[in-house]
């Protein structure tokens, strides 16, 4: 499967889950994130630590590699241009729209969304980065409902355990911090939702 993470604004945790989806979907398959970002986070991570799974640039070597592998995360840059956007819709089995539920990330998703559809795209959006304890969670999956689009049930709550990994190179499932179980949790449930 081909899965390809969107979003129209950094900052959105769209490489942490690029990296915890292949985690989880590695137990089950052989996986590899393709890093096409120009900032490199997801390469940036896995060159800190110890992955399970193979992290890629962009270019002959993603392709060598995806031929070996039964999954394939696509890592984008934040509002990639057209021509890269239609790219994505052609060659993606499942589209990820990942998006904080804050008011300035709802705002960059509004034309995001808008370009999805007007592509045709089948695509679902994740709610990532969600404060414990909040409701900004439930407020922004009913905005997002409003507009028509399709929401993972799950959501990726907001822990530091995240960066914590980030700068060890590792998975959650592998960092020492009382909410880091809590989180690779949610991108289990995700993960689920995705395989079935």
């Amino acid at each position: 499967m081909i899965i390809t993470l969107l979003s129209y604004k950094g900052g959105q945790s769209k490489s942490t889950t690029a990296i915890h989806l292949a985690g989880w979907l590695n137990q089950k398959a052989p996986t590899v994130v393709i890093d096409a970002d120009p900032n490199r986070t997801a390469l940036s991570w896995a060159e800190r630590g110890s992955l399970p799974f193979k992290v890629v640039a962009d270019g002959p070597a993603a392709t060598k590699a995806a031929r070996t592998c039964e999954h394939v995360i696509f890592d984008t840059p934040a509002r990639p241009d057209a021509k890269k956007l239609k790219d994505y819709v052609a060659g993606a089995d499942l589209l990820i729209l990942v998006v904080a539920p804050d008011a300035l990330s709802l705002d960059a998703t509004i034309p995001a969304i808008n370009d999805l559809k007007t592509l045709g795209a089948d695509f679902k959006v994740l709610l990532a980065m969600v404060r414990p304890n909040t409701n900004e969670g439930e407020a922004a999956r009913e905005a997002l409902e409003s507009l028509g689009v399709r929401l993972f049930k799950g959501s990726i709550r907001h822990y530091i355990a995240a960066r914590k990994a980030g700068l060890d190179g590792v998975l959650l499932k592998d960092t020492d911090d009382p909410h880091a179980l809590d989180l690779w949790n949610d991108y289990g449930a995700i993960a689920k939702e995705i395989l079935k």
